[in-house]
């Protein structure tokens, strides 16, 4: 299981690191980018 967790974050990291939002590196701490979008 926690094999699969270690997958999962870096699966997360690298999505972060292609796909950054426009106001954060985090998309879940940005929640405000898409209500003004």
């Amino acid at each position: 299981l926690l094999d699969q967790v270690r997958k999962h974050d870096e699966e997360i990291a690298h999505l972060r690191d292609t796909h950054q939002p426009i106001g954060g590196s985090d998309p879940y701490r940005a929640p405000r980018i898409r209500e003004t979008e």
